[in-house]
């Protein structure tokens, strides 16, 4: 399907209205739901579009160290602290899982939070290499709902 297809099917994708009760008890339709599924638009937006790559980051890994840190602060603040544990060399999932929590705190400070940060980033290196030997491709081969309940 060409990506002008894709277009057109999105803008025309068939919806259908959600019910509900209102507050007085007689039934209302909240507006429409997605039909298909999430999933399948964000398909169709991958394959008419390509990857947008908007989130900043050189590395798997650092994608999810700055969706850590981004957490109440601004990019431009997080970037700061990425590029704090870049230059320490201790941007890696073995890097931080083996460095102390204080030196952490040190190098992430601009993120704000930053004693919670620490422990939030060391938790996911080790969440990472118990549960996946360390690996990010192994991890992500995980189903979705499976990894998220073990994230969450």
């Amino acid at each position: 399907m060409s990506a002008t297809a894709n277009k057109a099917n999105l803008r025309h994708a068939r919806r259908r209205a959600v019910p509900a009760i209102g507050h007085n008890g007689e039934s209302k339709e909240l507006g429409p739901a997605a039909d298909p599924p999430l999933d399948s638009y964000y398909n169709s937006l991958l394959t008419a579009f390509g990857p947008q790559h908007w989130w900043p980051g050189k590395t798997p890994f650092e994608v999810i160290v700055g969706a850590i840190l981004t957490q109440n602060t601004s990019w431009t603040n997080v970037e700061r602290a990425i590029e704090n544990l870049r230059k320490a060399r201790l941007l890696t999932p073995r890097g931080i899982e083996k460095t102390s929590p204080q030196k952490i705190e040190t190098l992430i400070r601009p993120s704000g939070y930053f004693r919670q940060k620490a422990r939030k980033l060391k938790a996911f290196c080790s969440f990472l290499r118990y549960e996946y030997g360390g690996s990010l491709k192994k991890m992500f081969a995980e189903p979705t709902p499976e990894l998220r309940g073990k994230l969450l």
